[in-house]
């Protein structure tokens, strides 16, 4: 399936007359926890020409790429996503640690994920992964919760804890977060839950158990109370705008 991808991607970038300096998996695959028809969520960081970016009607900063049941393709410029990087968005955090890697020239992970050390904003990072959390508790409120709703869930709070309790970039991967879940009972519901999903489609649905609920709830109550701190108007704006010439002009 990788070379199926890699080979998705050269055609991606003739067809649009583009260089993609970074591919990756992001989605429940890159997470941990696919189900057997979980789509490939491949994501993709190009450059355009020079001229482009000195053009006075600048090309569009991403491409509308075909999706259907197997494929979900999304390519960004690589000036969006400094320009992402910069309010501390999760996304670009997130896709440099993919585990799945499609596509990497020299160096650009590595110094994009240095830079993401440099532009981690503790109050953002924990206020989107609640505001995830709290949108599909909301969306679920009934007896059952699909598996994926369930994970998508359980990530979103850990991540949201991981910034509150460490002050730092979350893991992209599940498994490391599960290192916050105290009791251990639990985590090993938690882990059954994950082996069981491995094998069914993305639409089975989970009868809610009352200890992980009142787990999700009491810890969703207790990260929305929680004090963080606000760093992102301090950034330094001349180091992104240095890689971005740099990458530029390669």
């Amino acid at each position: 399936m990788k070379n199926i991808i890699q080979q998705k991607i050269k055609e991606i970038e003739s067809s649009h007359g583009i260089e993609v300096l970074y591919a990756c998996e992001s989605g429940s695959r890159a997470w941990g926890f696919a189900s057997v028809d979980s789509d490939y969520d491949v994501r993709l960081i190009y450059k355009r020409k020079q001229a482009d970016y000195v053009s006075v009607l600048e090309p569009s900063d991403f491409l509308q790429l075909p999706m259907d049941g197997l494929w979900d393709f999304n390519a960004w410029d690589l000036k969006k996503v400094l320009g992402l990087l910069i309010r501390s968005n999760t996304t670009v955090f997130e896709w440099i640690q993919s585990p799945i890697v499609y596509r990497e020239t020299s160096l650009f992970k590595e110094e994009l994920w240095q830079l993401c050390q440099n532009y981690y904003c503790q109050q953002t990072h924990t206020y989107h992964y609640l505001g995830l959390a709290k949108k599909k508790i909301l969306e679920n409120q009934e007896e059952q919760i699909k598996y994926k709703s369930l994970f998508y869930i359980l990530r979103a709070l850990l991540s949201a804890q991981w910034n509150v309790q460490f002050n730092c970039i979350a893991p992209m991967e599940f498994a490391p977060l599960l290192v916050l879940v105290q009791d251990e009972a639990l985590k090993e519901d938690i882990l059954q839950l994950m082996k069981e999903k491995e094998s069914l489609t993305e639409k089975e649905m989970y009868f809610w158990s009352a200890n992980l609920k009142a787990y999700i709830m009491a810890l969703y109550d207790s990260l929305s109370k929680a004090t963080v701190h606000k760093s992102k108007n301090d950034f330094d704006q001349e180091q992104i705008n240095f890689f971005f010439r740099k990458e530029v002009m390669k």
